[in-house]
């Protein structure tokens, strides 16, 4: 079951942006997770806890593919880097203007459920 706090914490992680009218069932799931070479900018969001992926699954630039994993630790190096070790798969899949969840984190596999429609990623957030 999903708490509030942990609902919030997502809003602020992907600072959503609501736009024009929700309907149901009008996005497609997202395709699997593109591979790590592939990754625009990883993004560490430590009040929700996740590090954030983004991708240009049309390799011009573009953001259109966000995931964000669980942080299960966190430590700094000895180079004063910030290494976490985190969950294998995403629990949050942005994809399509919808923001998709895997409570499972078990992969794209047909399990994830729509959590939003019509959202977008704002980097901004981040700066």
């Amino acid at each position: 079951m999903m708490t509030p706090k942990l609902a919030r914490c997502l809003a602020l992680m992907f600072g959503l942006a609501m736009a024009g009218t929700v309907h149901g069932g009008s996005h497609t799931p997202p395709p699997p997770e593109p591979p790590q070479d592939q990754v625009i900018e990883e993004l560490y969001d430590n009040e929700a806890g996740l590090v954030i992926f983004t991708y240009s699954l049309n390799r011009d630039g573009v953001v259109d593919y966000v995931t964000g994993r669980k942080v299960l630790t966190w430590k700094v190096n000895d180079y004063g880097h910030g290494v976490y070790e985190m969950e294998r798969f995403p629990v949050f899949y942005w994809y399509d203007r919808a923001l998709w969840r895997d409570m499972e984190t078990d992969g794209i596999n047909g399990n994830e459920t729509l959590y939003m429609e019509n959202v977008t990623f704002d980097r901004l957030r981040y700066k």
